[in-house]
């Protein structure tokens, strides 16, 4: 062998260390039938190293495929391995026996030990053989007689008692075989009982000094105190679920009682809400027809005054005695002789002056009195429409009617839906309109369409209080008519919405001109109504002054229309372009201003004095500029803020009138 070998190092592979450089392959190849000789080449030489060094046999054939020696499985190695052992031994032996070579100093030494360590293990060999000397016996002796019943343990005593002359002879071979049975089941019965009591105390003082030992009591004592850490912890769940149960069903108590206390307020709100719009509306129906009543009653004096002078100027008709000229003159002057009256048809006063088109007109004065206002049946005052008789007077042609004062019911723009801008909004919010006036909801089963006609229709319905109040809500003007006021409150609610873009204001300007075209329309068609009959002064300049029982008007060659949606104020009479009935003391008058359907505004009646009131200076009426943002709708401004009209006042349920 060629080269420089150095002992292996655990932590460096010693097979870097047992053949030079030069004598490596290259690639290792597979394993082919090679000669065992006790001359080792490289190869085996680095595994009979790497056994000496007590390397496993996958280690070593790993490492001879790394270094491109023959591929061995780990089985082969062992194997190669016993083979060189053997061919060098045989070696050993041949040079031995021809004085070729000898032991050397040490190896008798070895020999000395190694056979003792060997006679040793003999020994316990042999011993372990004659041990199982006795479990062949059983083995054999129970195959003689077909029946395993004896043990290495029984057949060992029963040999034993044999040699020594103390064995019992067998059952059969007794003098008494039926005392040996009975006596013999006596004691195996006690045996066995015995048996169960000592394998009973043997194993309770088992547990007991299982028990007692030190790591038994502490893991006893540790079960013990986790126990009780358990209790108190379900206690303290139990308390405080108990608690929350208490809590929960104190709150639930709560909220129904607050749930039926709101519902009990709601339902009285709500029935106080209905008696006082139905008061209300009976109490509109009545003020109308006690207004129709004055004005039948003035216009049938008017009439009776008028056929009064006829008798005087052509007594040989009536077959009276003619008046004194200067009567006639002056009652001409004062009575207004020339103007058009209205004539009797049949049984029946027909007056050219408009009443409402949506209520009846009836009269429930007994009485001639117009302050009588004592009614004795109200279903039948609401229901039936009196007559009035004319004189007696023989009939003459009447005076072709002037044009009636136009209704009112056509100018609600509000009924189309192309001009509400609510149409924009989103049905939550539309909803919240609904909830705000308290009115009944199905979110379900309508639809935005549904809920905007049902706020135009609340819009029409609501009185000026109701839309005062609205308003104050949201911080505007109350100023103007009703129509002003609803179309305000649908315009900011409208841009107030999430939905709002500036596409929209296109719509709001179509809006806004269709209302102050449809109110100019209004306004001319009211200036061309004649005057009412009765009795015309003339004022200070030269403008006839109509006088009715003391109660002083201006005629409409000066006043007109209250006001229209462009803000203009004329005066009837009122302070609010209203008429008004003075007292016999003076001029002071009831004044009401007309409402958006042509009757007498509940929502602004005052007491005032008529034709003196204007609208305070520095003050822009709502609507004279159509692109102003702020517009009619948001209520009329000063320079310096929004100013609170004379007549805005928060009217309550037992407060309108």
């Amino acid at each position: 062998m060629s080269g420089t070998y150095r002992a292996p190092n655990p932590f460096n592979d010693p097979v870097d260390d047992l053949f030079p450089e030069d004598e490596a392959p290259g690639k290792p190849f597979s394993a082919v039938p090679r000669k065992i000789s006790a001359e080792l080449d490289v190869e085996d030489q680095l595994i009979w190293d790497l056994r000496a060094a007590n390397y496993s046999d996958t280690v070593i054939a790993n490492r001879l495929i790394q270094d491109g020696f023959t591929h061995y499985k780990p089985a082969s190695i062992a194997s190669r391995y016993r083979r060189i052992v053997q061919k060098i031994q045989e070696q050993t032996d041949e040079l031995l026996e021809a004085d070729l070579t000898d032991w050397h100093e040490g190896e008798d030494d070895a020999l000395h030990q190694a056979y003792a360590r060997a006679e040793a293990r003999v020994a316990a060999e042999i011993q372990a053989a004659r041990n199982n000397l006795y479990t062949y016996t059983s083995l054999e002796v129970n195959t003689l007689i077909d029946t395993p019943r004896y043990s290495a343990t029984a057949c060992k005593n029963r040999l034993d008692s044999l040699h020594n002359g103390t064995a019992r002879q067998p059952p059969e071979l007794n003098e008494d075989p039926e005392a040996y049975a009975l006596d013999l089941a006596v004691r195996k019965e006690e045996f066995f009982r015995q048996k169960a009591r000592n394998q009973e105390r043997e194993a309770q003082a088992a547990e007991t000094a299982k028990a007692n030992t030190p790591a038994a009591l502490a893991k006893l004592a540790a079960k013990a105190e986790q126990d009780r850490k358990k209790a108190e912890i379900a206690a303290k769940r139990a308390a405080v679920q108990a608690e929350k149960d208490l809590k929960t069903q104190a709150h639930g108590e709560f909220v129904r009682r607050r749930e039926d206390t709101k519902k009990a307020h709601r339902d009285e709100e709500r029935a106080k809400v209905s008696e006082a719009s139905r008061d209300r509306r009976i109490l509109r129906i009545l003020q109308r027809n006690y207004e129709d009543k004055i004005k039948d009653d003035e216009a049938m004096a008017a009439q009776e005054r008028h056929e009064e002078r006829r008798r005087a100027i052509l007594p040989s008709s009536f077959g009276g005695r003619p008046i004194p000229r200067s009567t006639a003159v002056d009652d001409d002057e004062h009575d207004g002789m020339g103007d058009t009256y209205p004539d009797f048809n049949g049984d029946t006063f027909s007056s050219h002056y408009p009443t409402n088109n949506h209520t009846a007109s009836p009269s429930p004065y007994a009485g001639s009195s117009p302050t009588n206002h004592t009614y004795d049946n109200l279903t039948s005052a609401l229901t039936q429409r009196p007559t009035y008789l004319p004189p007696n007077v023989l009939p003459r042609p009447s005076a072709p009617p002037g044009p009636a004062l136009p209704s009112t019911e056509h100018i609600d723009v509000s009924e189309d839906p192309a001009l509400d801008p609510r149409e924009i909004m989103a049905k939550p919010e539309l909803m919240n309109l609904i909830i705000e006036r308290g009115m009944s909801k199905n979110r379900e089963k309508e639809t935005k369409a549904l809920l905007t006609r049902r706020l135009r229709e609340s819009d029409r319905m609501a009185t000026l209080g109701e839309l005062h109040g609205w308003l104050r809500r949201r911080g505007l003007s109350t100023r103007g008519n009703r129509a002003e006021l609803v179309w305000r409150l649908q315009e900011y609610d409208a841009r107030m919405s999430r939905s709002w873009r500036p596409k929209h204001m296109a719509t709001l300007r179509k809006s806004r001109e269709a209302v102050r075209e449809r109110f100019n329309k209004l306004e001319k068609e009211r200036e061309q109504m004649l005057p009412r009959p009765g009795r015309f002064g003339v004022s200070a300049g030269g403008v006839p002054m109509r006088v009715m029982g003391g109660i002083g008007e201006r005629g409409l060659l000066e006043g007109g229309i209250r006001e229209t949606v462009e803000g203009r104020s004329g005066s009837l009479g009122g302070s609010n372009g209203g008429y008004s009935r003075g007292s016999e003391e003076g001029s002071e008058g009831y004044s009401r201003p007309y409402g958006p359907y042509g009757d007498v505004d509940v929502g602004h009646e005052q007491r005032g004095f008529s034709g003196t009131d204007r609208t305070p200076d520095g003050l822009s009426s709502t609507g004279r500029n159509e692109d102003d943002n702020e517009s009619l709708f948001m209520g009329g401004q000063r320079e310096d803020g929004p100013v609170r009209h004379e007549h805005d006042h928060e009217y309550h349920d037992g407060e309108e009138f």
